[in-house]
């Protein structure tokens, strides 16, 4: 999820950025995103005859200075740990909240600002793979945000950020963690979301991110609803139907996934996201040729994109197709030749279309690649049932069945394999 574009968000926390710059300061930071600097102060400058606003506009900037810092004047230090934070020194600006707190630990916007910095901290040390760190600057934004909360009940806002600061750190203990312990994540992060909606029905912000953390936890009928509300007051996001697209299809109700996933393309046709999840629901609704049109399209936005082809040789296969099919497979292993899954795709039209040695050499491979993954062992056990090698194919069955005892498929063919060739060794030792 990408954190909210900062000048929607200064509009969302108007009351808050206005009561703690001015409302000039408020207008310079503002104009600082949307217009280049000297732009912005030749603006500001002329709507106050001591310069404040492009004093602001210039911390805004990155020169992190705050005019005529007093030291006993924590919003001061507030003011000057934004312009640092706005200027992404995350670790300043934390320190001048710190400052400030320690002033008057009373200032909400300085927990505030601290714990957006914390947070923001978080994810730059997350994406360097430092993630202890991340989780005690995530763990440090919550506090700040708690503290703001307790000082401040009825401010959305707030509950919005923890709530976002909850979420990310349940994209990182899902991947790290376990998913109880992201799944206990994202439900304080609806909680801080609900909150946000009940105090500001109207933020699709908070609409949007909870619908996102609803996804996680697989309740998709409510994320679903939480995003309408986001089309609700903004219908012409195109993200937005792409995510209720993807809930829809997630609770296998495919003719509204692919009303929204074609409402997103006529709103963005140049995201390559919305062909594929609207092919892969044409070929869950068992309609291939609009399915392979659309990984056809998305391999024209990116030809280099290897699930693509895959996603597109699956349809062909399914089609009966088998040596287009094949072929894309083929170029999938091409861009990315140590995922298993393209050989398995592949392992499978090869079968299917009767080239057997080719078949078990892509089973073997997917083996070599992921030597636990019991289907591999059970499809080229197939194969060499097929092929009339029961010898092989028992021992494919029994190793599946050692790394999945429950696998019922491979029970019943190596029942099966074991009868047949005990037939075959009955006649063998036959004499006539």
């Amino acid at each position: 999820m990408k954190k909210s574009n900062w000048y929607l968000r200064l509009f969302q926390n108007f009351s808050f950025w206005n009561s703690f710059l001015g409302f000039r300061g408020f207008f310079a930071i503002l104009l600082f995103f949307l217009f280049p600097l000297d732009t912005a102060v030749t603006m500001t400058a002329g709507s106050t005859a001591n310069g404040s606003a492009a004093a602001s506009c210039r911390a805004a900037a990155g020169y992190a200075q705050v005019i005529d810092l007093e030291t006993d004047d924590a919003s001061a230090y507030s003011k000057r740990g934004l312009a640092y934070f706005l200027d992404g020194d995350y670790d300043q600006a934390a320190a001048e909240c710190s400052r400030a707190i320690s002033l008057d630990p009373d200032d909400v916007s300085a927990y505030r600002v601290r714990g957006l910095a914390y947070f923001y901290k978080g994810e730059d040390e997350q994406a360097a793979a430092d993630f202890s760190q991340a989780i005690a600057d995530y763990d440090r934004a919550v506090a700040d945000f708690s503290q703001a909360i307790s000082l401040d009940p009825d401010d959305a806002p707030t509950y919005y950020d923890r709530g976002l600061v909850y979420f990310y750190k349940g994209e990182y203990d899902q991947a790290a963690a376990g998913f109880s312990q992201a799944i206990a994540d994202y439900d304080r992060a609806i909680t801080d979301f609900s909150r946000a909606v009940s105090l500001d029905p109207d933020d699709a912000s908070a609409y949007y991110s909870r619908g996102l953390a609803y996804s996680r936890t697989g309740d998709h009928g409510r994320a679903a609803a939480d995003f309408s509300q986001v089309i609700r007051l903004d219908p012409d996001d195109a993200f937005t139907y792409y995510n209720r697209g993807l809930a829809y299809s997630r609770t296998g109700d495919y003719d509204r996934a692919i009303a929204d996933f074609s409402q997103a393309i006529s709103l963005n046709p140049g995201y390559l996201g919305y062909y594929t999840n609207r092919g892969a629901a044409y070929a869950a609704n068992g309609d291939y040729d609009q399915a392979i049109a659309d990984f056809s399209r998305a391999i024209e936005l990116d030809p280099h994109y290897a699930s693509s082809y895959y996603s597109r040789g699956g349809a062909y296969a399914a089609n009966g197709d088998y040596n287009r099919a094949i072929a894309d497979f083929s170029q999938a292993i091409g861009f990315n030749p140590d995922y298993a899954g393209y050989y398995t795709g592949r392992g499978a039209a090869y079968a299917a279309n009767g080239g057997y040695d080719q078949a078990i050499a892509d089973y073997t491979q997917v083996i070599s690649l992921a030597p636990d993954n019991a289907s591999a062992y059970f499809s080229r056990g197939q194969v060499y049932a097929e092929k009339g090698d029961y010898d092989r194919a028992i021992a494919d069955y029994e190793a599946a069945l050692w790394i999945d005892p429950d696998h019922a498929d491979a029970r019943d063919n190596l029942e099966y394999a074991r009868s047949r060739l005990g037939i075959i060794e009955l006649f063998e030792n036959f004499s006539f």
